[in-house]
């Protein structure tokens, strides 16, 4: 930014100008920043004469320019003599915080309007009209201030006449203009980027087709009809003697824009901390406007402050604040600089490569970017809507951080990375996070076998206050607590270099196995002793209590058929109807089902009585379509009762 300063240095100071300096930028890439946070302190430095800074969105006539001018004078001459008086009183002026930026809004016109009705009431009408009469006496002088105009393409007045405004400063009472603009948008894409490269093409040579287009470069321009093209451009090039191509580089003004947004000091400190992560996603997508950064800055110290004010799940805000801050970023460049939003299937939090090779897609089939960006329903909705749903954001972080305590992957690599930390402290540290979760029991039962390789050669390898035998004893403690969770799929794992570590992971996996399948035994056991749970759950005895089932000869060891044989009249229909095809099929269809679940017979046995028995009760107030299903079911029944008797299917 200093070679801008320098360039616009070197404006102020001539003595003699008739032109203006245009400072030109895409929206959002921090001109206006600039203006009001690092020029206008500098040029007042310089000068000491105050800089009047307008915007020119919205205007839409010289008058309402005009009278915009002479509110801003008028401002500053009040104040002058506020400071007149004050210093007559001993007061001591600083002018450098007021004087350097002058600053009023479009809404100032209506003002005006209102002084010009009241004129001959309120004495500050007739200020407004001897201040409008000393400036066209030239009682004032327009080199006593530096006049900024903004937002040049939004004015809505022909721009040749704007121009001849600014113009008629400039050359008539030789005053310092800059002119703010985005003149990119006024140019079409393809001549703009003719016009851009011009000095860089002359000096490298183009083809023919590009030497012969450039002499019809044209602005498309609000107002304009196409023959006045020609007539902007010649005002431009008289009116406008030097443009500055503005463009911030955001590295160099995260620090000054974070300190500017973000008061609370950790939320600083965490944001500081992920710096190079936020300008990495903002270089992937190609952009560098600074009014996105702005905006994600001031979104997610909101989002930070609710959840620390929460106290929520603490120990886990590191991990899944970085998801929340990496999906703001992702997340508000797509919608502000695209217009697009992520599209979501369902309320799991999804990863997605949000940048594709030709811009922007939810579902790409190549990205820039190397790993996938975890992003929420619950914070897209917040930056387009402003509002925090907590409710919904806890359903994600309690999603997040299961999928954290299940990533057997992740969390072997924790502790991979903890073997080369070269301080032992820091190392035990890093450690002790991991132990902490496990004596919690946090973790999935099923991440252990990933992990105990790695973790006993970590506990033999650091000064610990721990040992092997307390981590085995809490790891049975956490087994007995999520037997149910165990996955025998899931213990199949690379060859470990600890005999310790290999031995216990056997041992684990059989306590597990057996708990599992004792706490199976238990569950079919209890849906038999309610006419709820069995309507609801008999059918998944079969899915879930195979393993079991097979050890133990069968599905309904030491359980009571004749309890059987009496809920089953309280089955619906599609059930008793699920319940005829799984009891085919695991004990008929099945080769060899009367040797392996042979300890049922005594089982059927009595479910075959006593269902016969209700059957044939005449009295009893059942549906005939469930008296007919059931018949089935006895049917079925006494067929397994034979093949268990025979010992053959045939």
């Amino acid at each position: 930014m200093q070679r801008i300063v320098d360039q616009i240095k070197v404006y102020v100071e001539e003595e003699k100008s008739d032109y203006a300096i245009m400072l030109n930028g895409t929206w959002g890439c921090g001109k206006t920043y600039f203006i009001k946070n690092d020029l206008s302190y500098k040029l007042y430095d310089l000068t000491h004469k105050p800089n009047i800074y307008i915007s020119l969105f919205g205007i839409k006539t010289i008058e309402e320019l005009y009278d915009l001018v002479t509110i801003n004078i008028l401002d500053i001459k009040n104040n002058e003599n506020a400071d007149k008086k004050s210093r007559m009183n001993g007061a001591k002026v600083d002018k450098r915080d007021y004087y350097r930026l002058v600053s009023l809004t479009r809404e100032a016109v209506a003002v005006k309007k209102g002084i010009k009705e009241f004129i001959s009431i309120f004495p500050v009408g007739k200020a407004v009209t001897n201040t409008a009469r000393a400036l066209s006496e030239a009682v004032i002088s327009f080199k006593d201030y530096i006049f900024i105009f903004d937002d040049f393409e939004r004015a809505t007045i022909d721009k040749v006449e704007l121009l001849a405004f600014i113009d008629s400063f400039v050359e008539q009472n030789n005053v310092k203009v800059i002119i703010v603009s985005n003149e990119f948008v006024l140019l079409p894409e393809n001549k703009h980027k003719m016009n851009s490269n011009k000095s860089l093409t002359s000096s490298t040579g183009t083809n023919t087709k590009e030497k012969k287009n450039s002499h019809i470069l044209k602005i498309v321009l609000p107002n304009f009809a196409k023959d006045d093209n020609i007539s902007y451009l010649k005002y431009k090039e008289k009116v406008i003697g030097l443009t500055i191509e503005f463009k911030y580089i955001l590295h160099k003004v995260f620090d000054s824009i974070l300190n500017d947004y973000i008061n609370d000091i950790e939320c600083r400190r965490f944001i500081a901390a992920r710096k190079e992560r936020i300008l990495q996603l903002f270089d992937t997508a190609q952009s560098n406007n600074l009014r996105t950064l702005e905006f994600i800055f001031k979104r997610f110290s909101e989002m930070y402050t609710s959840l620390i004010e929460l106290d929520y799940k603490l120990k886990y805000s590191e991990q899944y604040l970085d998801v929340i801050l990496n999906n703001m970023v992702a997340s508000s460049i797509h919608s502000k600089e695209k217009g697009k939003l992520i599209e979501y299937d369902d309320d799991k939090f999804i990863r997605r490569k949000v940048w594709t090779r030709d811009g922007y897609g939810s579902r790409p089939p190549f990205s820039p970017i190397e790993e996938e960006i975890i992003t929420w329903r619950a914070i897209d909705n917040y930056l387009t809507s402003y509002r925090i749903d907590i409710e919904s954001l806890k359903y994600y972080i309690d999603d997040y951080i299961n999928y954290l305590n299940s990533d057997a992957q992740g969390i072997s690599m924790q502790l991979f990375n903890i073997l080369f930390i070269e301080n032992d402290e820091e190392a035990c540290e890093a450690l002790k996070r991991i132990q902490d979760k496990i004596y919690d029991n946090e973790y999935d039962i099923n991440v252990y076998p990933h992990i105990l390789d790695r973790l006993f050669t970590l506990y033999r390898l650091l000064p610990l206050k721990d040992s092997i035998d307390n981590l085995k004893q809490q790891i049975l403690k956490n087994a007995d607590l999520r037997s149910n969770d165990f996955s025998q799929f899931s213990w199949n794992t690379f060859e470990y270099d600890d005999s310790e570590a290999a031995a216990f992971k056997r041992e684990l996996f059989d306590y597990l196995k057996g708990n599992k399948q004792s706490n199976v035994l238990e569950f079919v056991s209890t849906i038999l002793d309610s006419d709820q749970l069995f309507a609801e759950h008999v059918n998944s005895v079969f899915a879930n209590n195979e393993i079991a089932a097979g050890r133990n000869k069968g599905y309904f060891v030491g359980l009571s058929g004749t309890k059987f044989a009496e809920r089953l009249l309280h089955l619906p229909l599609w059930s008793i109807r699920q319940l005829n095809t799984n009891l085919e099929h695991y004990y008929i269809s099945t080769n060899d089902a009367s040797v392996n679940y042979i300890q049922d017979n005594t089982f059927f046995l009595d479910a075959s009585e006593k269902l016969e028995a209700y059957l044939n009760d005449t009295n009893l107030a059942i549906k005939d379509r469930t008296r007919y299903m059931l018949s089935s079911t006895l049917t079925i029944i006494n067929q397994i009762v034979k093949i268990m008797g025979t010992g053959s299917n045939n």
